[in-house]
């Protein structure tokens, strides 16, 4: 299934929309540890209307193949372009491996997304692939190769909830959205990782530290005021 849609997607479709100008893989990742993934391709409404009836077939296979792989498929205008996004839900971002439609492939059998966590910290590590050095035989066969490599362009964007990640090899690091620029024909690799603070934990050790200074304040005074009624005595 992870072949056939992704090359679908990335290859059948940009061999055939020789002008396909943009394609988005965006994965946001939410504050419950669930996350949102998408492909987004964009094409120019001509070069659609051109070839969209003689491939209809094809497309709607395609469609039908992403419905039962538990995607929401669209399409819309947006200006000049006709965009098809599709999307899937992921209930929990640490099982992103049973996922094998989004994409992202294991390195050497890590896991794609490792997770540990203390009682301040929550740390999430990102180690992926895209591999995309397979992904041009279809454009080949097409004779599309050069032009897909050269005037192609494939992003994959990642949102983290937190205001900051604490590395990455992104291109592009605006804090919380981080981009990757894709190369055609090769094999890209995804690092990324990033902390969630446990804010109770923390406002609750600060508020028991307040309380153990407030405790050995009064003790000391106690002490001294101890000390001074012997000495009157």
């Amino acid at each position: 299934m992870k072949k056939l849609l992704n090359i679908a997607i990335f290859v059948f479709i940009c061999s055939i929309f020789t002008s396909c100008s943009d394609v988005k893989y965006n994965l946001e990742i939410n504050e419950d540890g669930s996350a949102n993934f998408s492909y987004i391709l964009s094409v120019n409404e001509d070069i659609y209307e051109d070839y969209a009836s003689k491939y209809k077939t094809t497309l709607e296979k395609l469609e039908e193949e992403l419905r039962n792989a538990g995607f929401s498929v669209n399409e819309s205008f947006n200006n000049d372009e006709k965009v098809f996004e599709a999307k899937l839900y992921i209930d929990d971002i640490k099982n992103i491996d049973s996922f094998n439609t989004v994409l992202l492939q294991a390195i050497e059998g890590e896991p794609i997304v490792s997770y540990s966590k203390n009682i301040f910290l929550e740390k999430y590590k990102i180690n992926a692939k895209i591999d995309l050095v397979d992904y041009n035989a279809g454009t080949r066969e097409s004779k599309n190769d050069e032009y897909v490599e050269e005037n192609l362009g494939v992003t994959f964007n990642l949102k983290v909830p937190v205001s900051k990640v604490s590395s990455s090899n992104a291109n592009v690091d605006n804090g919380n959205f981080l981009t990757w620029n894709l190369k055609y024909n090769h094999e890209n690799t995804i690092n990324v990782e990033y902390n969630i603070i446990n804010i109770y934990a923390v406002a609750g050790a600060i508020i028991l530290v307040f309380i153990l200074a407030q405790i050995i304040v009064i003790l000391i005074v106690m002490k001294i005021i101890k000390k001074r009624s012997s000495k009157e005595q």
